[in-house]
């Protein structure tokens, strides 16, 4: 199925807004606002303290035109269109709206609010709306329950069961992060770069910021490493590299950034020698609205704990095979949201074939697992600043060696689409 394409009216965006309550999204909306105008950088639309709803700036974007319309993108990042996913969301929801409508209102404006108020749930909602848009296409012959539009499905249920007489396919979505191992979502993290953009905007230097990560670090830690290096900035001075508590390592040095300013490639071309490895945001602006960025901003981060791809795939899998009986059909779709260098690992043939051989081996010890299909870094699921140049886009999908010689359902996920539907390659990359 292509991706969400319909026509949202206001009707429905105003429904929308009654699920989550009129008085809190105004009230969302006001501190939004207020929050931009002292702590975010220039046109980071995105930019939010991680206590908001990933919703609010969406919305913001919705109501304000004028204002959206007068915003340039800056240097080095890529923020995607806010409307565009507000859409998605919106389109997604009242597509589906002959199945939720069954559910007591009440109820459908808890769940919804639930889905979007964290960024790990709003990316996985997103996720969910695709899949089951595309499988109540694809197995009409099938009737679909949308088990994750109901807030009483137990977190141990599938996403979106489909039955024909006797046979049942369980569906499980499953999102993680390359932080999931340490507790913590990209959230923090994407507050952090945003008070750091601002402050080196409002400085007239260029910094990089590079963070060493021992703990999990709160909202309260954050807030205390932005207030260490405010000052140094406003100096114009670094911080050469400090220990903080049992938390992390960190290090801040001026950028040499000529009086002319660095072009789009010259500030990608940074990160070529950025040890981040969990996280990597680079941004720059032209306060003269000149095309070169003379205010460059990098923020590095990397944590010793840092699990491998094949951990957190095989991770997502076995927990979706565990909560699934083993004589039931499952289907796994599994999207890493915001992982590094994912692109270029897997465009490295050793790596894919050795990824293909381990998880081959997970479905054999899973005979009911039809195939799963893993992604990263999609459009679709991109609501916070990214980096453009850090946007790797692979798929691999892995099938069930028993099932080979079987027809058997496939997953394929374009660049414009989540398309769920019977095939017999055995490899699924588009």
């Amino acid at each position: 199925m292509r991706s969400i394409e319909v026509e949202v009216s206001s009707a429905q965006v105003d429904r929308l807004e009654e699920f989550l309550g009129k008085a809190w999204v105004e009230s969302e909306l006001a501190a939004y606002e207020d929050f931009r105008e002292k702590h975010s950088p220039i046109n980071l639309w995105s930019h939010r303290h991680p206590a908001t709803s990933p919703i609010i700036p969406l919305l913001y974007q919705y109501h304000h035109p004028d204002h959206a319309g007068k915003e340039r993108v800056p240097f080095g990042h890529w923020y995607g269109q806010p409307v565009q996913t507000l859409t998605q969301v919106v389109g997604g929801i009242f597509l589906l709206e002959d199945y939720w409508s069954l559910i007591p209102e009440n109820l459908v404006a808890d769940n919804i609010r639930y889905k979007v108020s964290g960024a790990e749930q709003f990316n996985r909602f997103i996720l969910e709306l695709l899949v089951a848009l595309d499988v109540r296409q694809k197995y009409k012959d099938y009737r679909a329950r949308l088990l994750f539009m109901d807030p009483a499905t137990a977190r141990a249920e599938p996403d979106i069961e489909l039955r024909k007489g006797s046979e049942e396919i369980a569906v499980h979505c499953r999102m993680t992060g390359a932080l999931s191992h340490l507790g913590m979502s990209f959230d923090v993290l994407q507050y952090l770069f945003g008070c750091f953009y601002r402050l080196v905007e409002d400085s007239g230097y260029s910094y990089r910021l590079s963070i060493n990560l021992r703990e999990r670090p709160s909202t309260a830690d954050v807030d205390g490493l932005v207030g260490r290096f405010s000052q140094a900035i406003a100096r114009g001075s670094d911080v050469r590299k400090v220990t903080i508590g049992s938390l992390c390592d960190l290090e801040l040095l001026k950028l040499d950034v000529p009086l002319s300013g660095l072009s789009l490639a010259e500030i990608n071309g940074l990160l070529a020698r950025d040890p981040g490895n969990l996280f990597v945001q680079i941004g720059g602006s032209n306060p003269k609205g000149e095309k070169k960025a003379t205010r460059v901003a990098v923020c590095s981060v990397s944590a010793r704990l840092k699990k491998s791809y094949e951990d957190h795939i095989v991770d997502a899998i076995s927990q979706a095979a565990t909560e699934t009986p083993a004589t039931t059909p499952l289907i796994a779709a599994i999207h890493l949201h915001r992982y590094l260098g994912w692109g270029e690992y897997l465009g490295d043939s050793a790596n894919r074939v050795r990824l293909r051989q381990t998880l081959e081996k997970v479905l054999e010890e899973h005979p009911n697992m039809r195939y799963v299909n893993v992604s990263s870094n999609r459009q679709e699921f991109v609501t916070l600043p990214s980096d453009a140049e850090r946007v790797d886009v692979k798929d691999l999908e892995v099938v069930n060696r028993r099932l080979l010689n079987k027809p058997k359902p496939k997953i394929y996920i374009r660049e414009d689409a989540f398309s769920l539907y019977p095939g017999d390659e055995e490899d699924g990359e588009e």
